[in-house]
């Protein structure tokens, strides 16, 4: 609260506050959805799985989420770097998933990925704003 007052005042001294367009809403809200989806789910899951894991998963879900959600809002082609890091990243799920002590607490697992997942939308929509704003 004191950031966004400090913030507030600043923008208003400054003159520079934009108005934001009623067709930008959607990526406002989307975005605070999916980051609202990212916390919950990743509190729930630090609190039932090993943190090494749950970040593993987390951080390959985000990558994996960022390439799809890229590919689809920016039209982001994969290159070899990128193709080799998505495989060594489903590979790595593949083996959290289905190769640790922890396939037991599947849901949490499902839970980190849905993190990572929405952590993702929330960078890329955040990118898709400050297109619309900036323009």
């Amino acid at each position: 609260l004191i950031i966004f007052l400090i913030l507030a005042i600043y923008l208003l001294l400054k003159r520079i506050w934009k108005r934001v367009d009623a067709a930008d809403y959607k990526w406002f809200l989307s975005m605070g959805l999916l980051g609202l989806l990212s916390a919950v789910c990743a509190f729930v899951a630090f609190n039932y799985l090993a943190i090494g894991i749950t970040l593993f998963v987390f951080y390959a879900a985000s990558t994996l989420g960022g390439y799809f959600l890229g590919s689809i809002l920016f039209q982001e082609r994969l290159t070899r770097i990128k193709i080799i890091s998505l495989l060594v990243s489903l590979a790595g799920l593949f083996v959290i998933f289905f190769a640790t002590s922890e396939q037991a607490k599947f849901f949490y697992l499902f839970l980190s990925a849905l993190a990572g997942f929405g952590f993702a939308g929330w960078q890329i929509f955040s990118k898709k704003i400050s297109m619309f704003v900036s323009s």
